[in-house]
Formats: C-alpha cells, structure tokens, sequence
C-alpha cells in the first residue's frame, strides 16, 4: 500500500499526520477557527458542532494557554487506514539543507545551565516540584529549505510515533516527528501515552542495554514520571466515570531514546465530550511544562524569556464525532524560507545536573538534525 507522502510536495499540502496505525493528508481548508485562548477551543467547538457535519478540525495549539492561534476547518481529507509496518516505504530524496550559513544557539549553553540551576534552586526552596526548561538551535542557509525530504525522512524513522506537518497561513512550516500522544479520543473511550524520563540509545548492543537498565532503575527519572501520570490521571478523573493505568512505566524506544511510558484510558461521563475537552482537561502536563502548574509557567516565562508558539504544545485533528488525536508538537521545527529553529527541553527536579539536562536536549536535536542531513552539531 502506499504511502500518502509518496507523491506530493511539502508546499501542496496544508497538514499531514501520520500514526503507527493511519496516516492522514489534507491539501486545503475551507474556513479558520480564531481563538484568545486555548480554553476557549471547547466552547467555540461546541458553538459550531452543527456546521461540522462532514468537517474536520485540525491544526495546532500553542504552548501557552493563554496565547492566540487558529485552527482550520475542512470538508476534503485523505486518511490511509493501513499499517506503518505494511505501508510502502518512501523514496527519502538527499536533501541539499546541509550547508549552514549561519548556527545560533538560543539561549547559549553556558546560559542554559544557569537556567537549569536557577530553576533547581527554585525547586529546592519548594516553590516547584518540576520544571521544563527548553532551548533552540537556528540555522540559516544560503537558500531556501525544500521541506519535502525532510518531512519524508522523519517520516521514514519514525515508525512507532507521530510525525506532523503543517502550513501556517505566514507561509512558515511546522513540521517534526513527536513520540508521545496526548490525548486520543474514540467513542465514549481517551486514552493518553505520556512519556517522561529518557536516556540517549546505546551504540552496540550492550551499551542499549545498559542505558535501558539505567532509565528503568533511576529514581530521578522515575519520579519525573510518577509527577505526570499521577497528574493526568487527576485531571482526566474529572471527566471519566473510571481511568485505568498501569502501576509501572514501561521502557520506549525511539531511534534516539529510550523513553519511560505509561499507557492510560478513561471512560468518558458524558458521551457528548470532544477530543478537544480531553486534550484541554489534561494539557500541559508536568512532561512539559511543571508542577505546580501556575508557577512552572511562570518560572518558564521568566527564565526562557521568549514565547515557545508551537513547540510543546498540541497538534492533531478533531471530526465531527469529536473523535481525534492530538500529539505532544515536540522533536519539530519551525521553518522559515532559508531558516529553521529547533527546540528541545529537559525535565529538571531536584536531583537534575545542569550539564546532564544539556546533553539530553542535545540528544533530542538530533531527530531534526537527521532531517537536515545534518548529523552532529
């Protein structure tokens, strides 16, 4: 069976979202959904539900909840209901992206660290549990990037995760290959698969099995852990007659990572909830952003001083069942005609080390940086 991305140009398509189950392709949209506030997404969805009879909403929503952003409307889709591992494999062309011009580190490393430690040190006088703390990387080119080899190459090494695209209205592109589901919605059932904890893959045998071990045995990642799934479960508790998960996380692995991950399912008190009131009753979570909530948002403000748009925040669709999956917009890029902005961030708690936390967002570049052809930076 093919591949939906086997024949079509980046610059054709408005959105593209591909699961270890389906993939998804829409070429155009026919109206725009504005909102002040991600909380407002329900409400405004509820409003309209009547003029989404065979539509779908689909788009992305910021990290910051209180920021404005769009989301789109369409009556055209194209969904390919088959397999990852039985969808033919797609022809990566070479991308020539690899000759940056220009690199910049956002914040600088040495600033970065001083970011961990001041936000270890805030932790520590027991304002915060835990904070997510992120950084970028911007190259610039001597021309403009062709996004389809690397959608297509993200694509083709993200077998088990979610790999999107979309085309924002600036003309920018978001694209990248997250591992981790927010919340998806079927029927009266939600199910989310959070991951939090992570160690780079080993480079032989050996080595993996080691840094497996390390990650499934580590109290500092697995109370990084615990500090997400007990807050979704909180969270989706307040919705669902019944949520179930398992006691331990299971070891996930990426091409790059080994993760620790728990599967969760609610079912859902009233049978008219939307995909949208699960993500929204559950996002963010401690896995990217903190605990307490209200001061982890504060603290990210404060110490990352930039808005982060997109990244970590949520991208997905919606149809008019209120059936949907939104992914975790992380391992992605935000590209500009000749520029790209990669951003990664780490969980610090309390037990963090500053060079340690800048080398696991290191190690998160490189999904994006295997995009570019570009390799180690």
């Amino acid at each position: 069976m093919k591949c939906l991305l086997e024949e079509c140009r980046a610059e054709d398509i408005k959105f593209y979202f591909s699961t270890p189950n389906y993939e998804m392709k829409i070429d155009k949209f026919t109206d725009i959904i504005s909102f002040e506030k991600a909380l407002e997404i329900s409400q405004i969805i509820s409003d309209i539900k009547d003029k989404l009879q065979g539509k779908l909403v689909f788009g992305a929503i910021p990290f910051d909840i209180n920021e404005s952003g769009k989301l789109y409307i369409t009556d055209s889709w194209e969904t390919n209901s088959v397999p990852f591992k039985e969808r033919a494999n797609v022809d990566t062309a070479v991308t020539d992206n690899n000759y940056p011009i220009k690199k910049e580190y956002i914040p600088s490393c040495e600033h970065y660290k001083e970011m961990v430690e001041k936000g270890v040190e805030c932790i520590n006088k027991g304002k915060l549990s835990k904070l997510v703390l992120s950084r970028g990387v911007k190259f610039q080119f001597p021309k403009n990037i062709d996004v389809t080899p690397i959608l297509q190459c993200l694509y083709s090494h993200n077998p088990a995760g979610y790999t999107y695209f979309l085309k924002k209205e600036s003309g920018k592109y978001v694209v990248g290959a997250s591992p981790e589901m927010l919340v998806s919605k079927r029927g009266n059932y939600v199910y989310s698969n959070p991951l939090a904890g992570s160690r780079q893959r080993g480079k032989n045998q050996e080595e993996d099995l080691k840094f497996s071990k390390e990650l499934n045995n580590s109290s500092k990642d697995l109370i990084e852990h615990n500090f997400v799934v007990e807050d979704i479960v909180r969270k989706l508790s307040h919705i669902c007659k019944t949520v179930s998960f398992s006691e331990k996380p299971e070891l996930l692995s990426t091409e790059q990572l080994w993760h620790l991950s728990t599967k969760i399912e609610g079912e859902l008190i009233n049978s008219n909830s939307t995909v949208f009131d699960a993500a929204l009753s559950v996002y963010p979570t401690p896995a990217i952003c903190g605990v307490p909530q209200s001061n982890a948002y504060e603290k990210i403000r404060e110490l990352e001083g930039s808005s982060r748009g997109i990244f970590t925040g949520i991208i997905g669709w919606c149809d008019e069942n209120g059936d949907g999956d939104w992914a975790i917009a992380i391992r992605g890029a935000e590209i500009d005609k000749d520029s790209i902005f990669i951003r990664a961030g780490a969980g610090i708690v309390q037990k963090s080390v500053a060079q340690e936390e800048l080398e696991e967002t290191e190690i998160k570049f490189r999904t994006m940086l295997r995009g570019l052809n570009l390799g180690e930076i």
